[in-house]
């Protein structure tokens, strides 16, 4: 619901929306799309789906993947073992790409405000995390740093949205995707120029580049 946004219309979201600006300006290069994931996913079961696309016949060029989600904690506090847990399957869904010559664009894990997942000051490990996961990037994994384009205040400890990107606490509005789009636009455009320099022997023009995303 956040990578694609929560239903309100078509085309909400940022993956897709940055795709289509990037089709809309790119001469002769398009980029096909499909969405693999769908909202209220937990962490466990899209990485499994992102394991089981990497596996199947469908070998995308670049798959957009989520660090972290915030729908496997309702409430409290996050823990060393939830976050270690998000860890390893980030590491499962990269391995996989890269031994599918799939190139995985990561985002991180945006802020949710305290009146939906009360956090508290154990927020400091979401915000860790994701300066492990901007560290990690690479050639062949490329990071988009969507956390740090809508957060904004510190209350109690925990990172609220930025006023004005939000409607509810949790899911970006139209701003706050604009924002997001404007960030992983970029990276989209590096793993594309990557893949067409050879990585998919499947694709014999530079026509023709698959995104997923999950």
């Amino acid at each position: 619901s956040i990578t694609e946004g929560r239903g309100t219309y078509l085309g909400e979201g940022f993956v897709l929306p940055a795709l289509e600006a990037l089709n809309a300006t790119g001469g002769a290069t398009k980029y096909e799309y499909m969405n693999f994931g769908w909202s209220g996913q937990i962490p466990s079961r899209y990485t499994r789906r992102a394991l089981n696309l990497l596996e199947s016949d469908i070998k995308p060029d670049i798959i957009v993947i989520p660090a972290a989600s915030p729908n496997p904690v309702t409430d409290g506090a996050l823990t060393d073992a939830a976050v270690s847990l998000l860890r390893g399957q980030r590491a499962r869904m990269i391995a996989a790409a890269r031994a599918n010559d799939t190139i995985p664009v990561v985002w991180t894990w945006l802020p949710t405000n305290t009146a939906v997942r009360n956090y508290g000051s154990s927020d400091s490990k979401r915000v860790a995390y994701n300066a492990e996961v901007v560290a990690s990037a690479s050639r062949n994994t490329l990071v988009a740093d969507t956390d740090a384009a809508v957060a904004g205040s510190t209350s109690g400890g925990q990172v609220q949205l930025a006023s004005g990107t939000n409607a509810d606490g949790i899911h970006p509005n139209d701003a706050g995707n604009a924002l997001l789009t404007a960030v992983i636009k970029p990276k989209l455009v590096q793993a594309a120029r990557r893949a067409q320099g050879g990585r998919r022997r499947a694709h014999s023009s530079r026509a023709d580049t698959p995104i997923h995303s999950i």
